[in-house]
């Protein structure tokens, strides 16, 4: 009988050796000789590993290790056999002559490689590893990475969700992303090989400086690391304000008084540890840079800005002038690098190159005060550095990702970063000198600020739940209504999509171990099933045909990562020849031989692609740039779409030409949200109404005449992701995510 106590193996070191191959536990990389990169393997796939290490040799049963790795909830069969499966890709494994893993007739699993734990790679097989999941761990250049999902939609100040994108950054897309993997790709569309030095770093040792109820984010060290202040927001996301505590976990002090409709966000200390300046949000559309003295006292405005809740200032060293993204009140936008002198207030545009569609956020000062960091771009974006005087600015990174904080290490040789990798958010530092990236091994990590004497690093730590639910449009759903989950599980359901027939449902949900494709026929339970053969990138939903019987995915199978057909019915998954190296979104046209793909322009830029598919290649009939996400209505005729960067909604031919303005709505990330039927264009609206209602169904263009229906409406703040109509029952589906919360974490020093 096996020893359950065994079950509780403790890893001796970061690295085991199993066979001939090596297992970085840490980073959950498995590195097999004589292939070129490691390959990743899940959280369950590496537990699952773990509990037969614990028994090797011996034979596990299927129903020990699902009781044991799958604890406290109510798998299928399936996610063992996939946790099993992708383990033998990991080690090279064959089932029927294995030499790893050994399947037992109506018995289980079995071990048959020998193991031992090691101190690194090079005590081991020391293999150059790709595969799999390759991810955009090097900067190499030239080299393209699938995309991963938006933040959540941003919110105004007027709503009470206002800072809602903030909290989302991790406690949403660590849901969101459960397990999508970056691809890291050469010019020819292959997977690129990560350099041998792009490990991940040592297991960090952290911990937790808060914990109140409510989320506390934007944390920021004093230069001696002893200190820290950050925003601090009570369970309904009324206000903000900001709190400061040492760099223990002690009761923190309010240095700003939290007043409803005012937030107090991402503050910066100052080099000598003197002020805080800070961004303040509100009352209503107001937007101010802030000063206040680090010993307390009164607030003072330095300038007024255009409203932005991603805006950061950052301190140049001499401690006279803050860099920023946001802008004066004068100008159209924000997303240009200013300056802003703290004695006068007066902005300073830099003179550098900036393309007409860019946007630009993030900024922060080398330690020197020689070079400005930033982020261009925001869904597809990179680290980019520019001299401080100004000039021609220097990419810096190939990962076109999300990037959501930038911060200097004190030596200025490397920057720390969070961006989206492989199953969330996570924090990675970039070497300047090699240009290589090594993530830090900090899961659900983001916002890091490092001090600038020490190399103390505060961040924000995060978690949630996200399920999917559905809703008449002509019912409202309250904390007093019913909520029924679709196709209850404990792990992350997201991105529904209903068929145009009204009998169908796909959507996206790691409740197997990893991410994938689940389908069902609405109303009937048992015929859900996972869609095998795509691992699919959680930006947008399925796009489904207007017959109903295919859909559209943006994944990967093995090594190929494009555009994937999938047929349910007969469970076919091919992958399209489509000459995008890195598309993110594909619809269908009436016309069965033309295809609609939005794809990466470079540099972060999107833009569409119509395709004729009939010839072998593709042939590219028109295109057109600045384009964000499509929406065919077939009934009239037109194809419907969003910018990047820009609110509003257009209207264009099916060969992408007559582009013509028809709505101020959405705002700019919203196009996702946006749906057709034959009644006319709708959209699912985020926090309408002064903060009553979660979600809001307008017809476009918007008209006093149609006010629009409220559909959900709670007490506490949540999250709508993703959108589908079922436009014959007259019902919206939607992902939604609750319980938010999010704690300050701390480590003395930064992983070598």
């Amino acid at each position: 009988m096996l020893n359950q106590h065994k079950n509780l193996i403790e890893p001796e070191t970061d690295f085991l050796k199993v066979g001939d191959c090596i297992v970085d536990v840490a980073r959950r990389d498995v590195y097999e000789p004589g292939a070129a990169s490691p390959r990743r393997i899940t959280v369950k796939s590496l537990q699952v590993l773990m509990m037969l290490v614990a028994h090797q040799g011996k034979v596990v049963s299927r129903v020990a290790i699902l009781e044991w790795v799958w604890a406290g909830t109510l798998p299928s069969d399936d996610v063992l056999t996939q946790a099993i499966a992708q383990l033998r890709k990991a080690f090279g494994d064959d089932r029927d002559t294995p030499r790893y893993l050994e399947t037992i007739a109506k018995g289980g699993y079995r071990l048959l490689a020998p193991t031992a734990w090691i101190e690194s790679l090079e005590h081991g097989t020391k293999p150059e590893c790709s595969g799999a999941p390759a991810q955009a761990d090097a900067a190499v250049e030239d080299r393209h990475a699938a995309t991963v999902p938006d933040p959540a939609p941003i919110r105004t100040a007027g709503g009470r969700r206002a800072r809602f994108a903030i909290t989302a950054t991790v406690a949403v897309l660590g849901a969101l992303l459960a397990t999508v993997a970056i691809l890291s790709r050469n010019t020819d569309g292959s997977i690129a090989k990560a350099p041998p030095a792009a490990i991940a770093a040592a297991k960090p040792d952290y911990q937790h400086i808060t914990s109140m109820p409510g989320s506390e984010s934007g944390p920021s060290l004093s230069p001696d690391g002893s200190q820290v202040v950050y925003s601090a927001y009570p369970e309904d996301d009324s206000s903000a304000g900001l709190f400061m505590q040492t760099t223990t976990p002690v009761p923190p002090r309010a240095i700003t008084t939290n007043t409803a409709g005012v937030w107090d966000m991402n503050p910066a200390w100052s080099p000598t540890g003197r002020d805080i300046a800070f961004v303040r949000m509100g009352p209503k559309d107001r937007c101010a840079i802030m000063l206040i003295p680090a010993s307390g006292g009164e607030p003072r405005q330095i300038s007024a800005c255009r409203e932005d809740m991603d805006g950061r200032v950052g301190w140049h060293p001499d401690g006279r002038r803050l860099v920023t993204t946001l802008s004066p009140l004068d100008l159209d936008e924000n997303g240009t690098i200013h300056v802003v002198d703290l004695g006068n207030g007066a902005w300073t545009k830099l003179a550098y190159r900036k393309g007409e569609h860019d946007v630009d956020g993030l900024a922060a000062y080398s330690p020197d005060g020689r070079w400005i960091a930033f982020r261009r771009n925001v869904s597809l974006a990179d680290i980019w550095r520019v001299p401080a005087a100004g000039g021609e600015p220097e990419r810096l990174t190939s990962l076109k990702t999300n990037i959501n904080a930038i911060a200097w290490a004190p030596d200025g040789k490397s920057i720390v970063f969070g961006r989206y990798l492989d199953g969330g958010v996570s924090i990675a530092k970039l070497d300047l000198d090699t240009r290589k990236v090594i993530d830090l091994g900090l899961p659900d990590t983001a916002f890091p600020s490092i001090a600038s004497r020490t190399g103390a690093m505060a961040f924000v730590i995060g978690q949630s739940k996200t399920s999917n639910y559905d809703v008449g449009l002509d019912e409202r759903l309250t904390d007093k209504s019913p909520m029924k989950q679709l196709f209850p599980s404990s792990g992350a359901d997201l991105l529904p999509s209903v068929s145009p027939d009204g009998q169908q449902v796909a959507f996206v949900s790691d409740r197997s171990g990893t991410i994938a494709v689940w389908w069902a026929r609405i109303g009937r339970p048992e015929s859900l099933r996972l869609i095998e053969g795509i691992l699919p990138v959680a930006r947008y939903g399925p796009v489904w045909s207007a017959d109903s019987k295919r859909m559209l995915m943006i994944g990967r199978s093995g090594d190929e990562y494009g555009i994937y057909e999938i047929v349910p019915d007969a469970g076919t998954v091919r992958r399209l020849p489509v000459p995008d190296k890195a598309p993110v979104y594909a619809e269908y046209l009436p016309e069965s031989s033309r295809l609609l793909v939005v794809g990466d322009r470079d540099a972060g830029q999107l833009g569409l692609t119509l395709y004729d598919t009939s010839t072998t290649p593709w042939r590219a009939i028109a295109a057109r740039d600045n384009v964000a996400l499509t929406r065919v209505d077939a009934k009239r005729g037109r194809i419907l779409f969003t910018r990047p960067q820009e609110a509003g909604l257009w209207e264009m031919a099916y060969d992408l030409s007559n582009t013509r303005r028809i709505s101020d709505r959405p705002g700019v990330g919203g196009g996702r949200r946006v749906l057709v039927d034959d009644g006319g264009v709708w959209l699912a609206s985020l926090d309408e109404g002064e903060g009553k209602c979660d979600l809001q169904w307008m017809q476009l263009p918007e008209s006093r005449d149609r006010p629009g229906a409220c559909l959900l409406a709670l007490a506490k703040p949540v999250g709508v992701t993703g959108v589908s109509l079922d436009r014959v029952h007259r019902r919206l589906y939607f992902s939604l995510v609750q319980g938010m919360n999010e704690d300050i974490g701390f480590m003395r020093t930064l992983p070598n």
